[in-house]
This record gives structure tokens, C-alpha cells and sequence, in this order.
């Protein structure tokens, strides 16, 4: 009886600046990446479910934490991306304003309103209501690792949707340092991230 052992693949993260090994990875197979988009499905309807001031909260306290762990994500980004401090700084400024926006925004935007159904309906009413897609998929780049694709989890996150998050191989640890404390119990920490 012969017995086959499963290696999972792996990959270094190498920082550009001296090319030294930063941390290693291992790829999620396509069967876990699915895994992980079923449990992003099943705990996007209890995210819609809140009212959209609630979703604003958790990101408000997101920004909040990434804000008071920002001397780490300098750091971070110098280390992975080979930024000089002031350009990441600016990064995590660019993201913050990005939530600030889709935290103040989302509770009017998301907003029910009644529409003018026009002549030929007048005798009817109308309305319009937004609701969340379910799941998106966000792929961060390298080159931006913190901005890019905070813009659009923090809008998406905002609107009632689930975020599954796949960062740049280059910039892996962004996987792990994206989503703070705050808002782990909505996440699941996966090689992609999900609501939960």
C-alpha cells in the first residue's frame, strides 16, 4: 500500500531593496480559493443585513486602526514594495480618505428613493432600491498594495458586499496586514479574504 503525500506550492515574498527573503506563502488551490468564495456568499447576506450605518462603524474603526498601525504599514510597504517612507505614508493617507469617503457616503447612497415613473405611468409610483451584489472579487497590484485595493473593499464592504481579496504575489503580506482587528469578526483570514 502506497501512500501519497500532498505538497502544497509555495512562494517567497523578496524585498526589491536588497532582495532578502521577507516570508513564504503558501498557494490556496483552486478547490480552497471556491471554498473560500462559498463562505463569501453565505456571509455576505448577514452583512447586507445591517443597516448601512452599522457597515460605516466597522469601517470607520478600520480606518481608525489602520491610522494607529501606520508606522507597521511604512514599514511593510518599504519592505515589500521599496517605497521611501514618505510615499507610504502618502499611500496610507490616499487609502483613509478613500474609506472616510465610502463610510460618509454609503449611508446616503445606499438610500431607497422614490422616482417619477413618467407620463405613461402616472397613475403608478416608483422607487429605487440599491442593493449589494453579493461578492467581489478585489486583486490588489504591487505598486500600491495598501491604496488600490482599499478604495474598492472599503466601497464595496460599505454597499453590503463580500470581499474576496487576492494581493500581489509581490506584496503578500498585505494579505495579512490589510484588515485590522476591528474587523476580524467580519473577515475570514484566508490567501483571499472574505466577509464572514
Amino acid at each position: 500500500m502506497t501512500s501519497q503525500v500532498r505538497t502544497r506550492a509555495t512562494f517567497d515574498s523578496i524585498s526589491p531593496i536588497d532582495d532578502s527573503p521577507i516570508a513564504s506563502f503558501t498557494v490556496d488551490s483552486a478547490e480552497s480559493v471556491a471554498r473560500t468564495v462559498g463562505l463569501a456568499r453565505r456571509a455576505q447576506r448577514t452583512w447586507a443585513a445591517l443597516p448601512p450605518r452599522t457597515r460605516a462603524r466597522h469601517l470607520r474603526a478600520w480606518r481608525h486602526e489602520i491610522w494607529s498601525h501606520r508606522a507597521e504599514f511604512i514599514d511593510l510597504i518599504h519592505r515589500e514594495n521599496g517605497k521611501p517612507a514618505d510615499d507610504a505614508l502618502l499611500e496610507i493617507v490616499l487609502t483613509l480618505e478613500h474609506i472616510a469617503w465610502a463610510e460618509k457616503q454609503a449611508p446616503r447612497l445606499m438610500r431607497s428613493r422614490r422616482v417619477n415613473p413618467g407620463v405613461l405611468l402616472a397613475n403608478y409610483s416608483a422607487h429605487v432600491d440599491k442593493v449589494a451584489l453579493g461578492v467581489v472579487g478585489v486583486i490588489g497590484p504591487w505598486n500600491y498594495p495598501l491604496y488600490a485595493p482599499n478604495s474598492a473593499i472599503g466601497s464595496a464592504l460599505a454597499a453590503g458586499n463580500c470581499v474576496v481579496f487576492k494581493p500581489s504575489e509581490y506584496t503578500p503580506r498585505w494579505r495579512l496586514a490589510t484588515f485590522a482587528p476591528s474587523m476580524r469578526p467580519i473577515l475570514l483570514f484566508r490567501w483571499a479574504f472574505c466577509l464572514w
